[in-house]
């Protein structure tokens, strides 16, 4: 899977609400190019719609 499949996935679980899924997928797009903009954008993001999750929590 190309780090583009892998983002467009991250932003379909986004869509979905499914948050966390998401910032899994957005770790791995960063893992992969660390400069990935949209990658980093969007993980802010899905943190900020996380609220309150020890998650979000932690990387804060």
């Amino acid at each position: 899977m190309s780090v583009e499949e892998m983002l467009e996935d991250a932003n379909r679980l986004f869509l979905k609400k499914k948050f966390h899924d998401a910032l899994s997928m957005y770790d791995k797009v960063l893992a992969i190019n660390p400069r990935q903009v949209v990658a980093l954008n969007n993980k802010g993001y899905s943190l900020g719609k996380a609220k309150g999750s020890r998650t979000c929590n932690t990387v804060l």
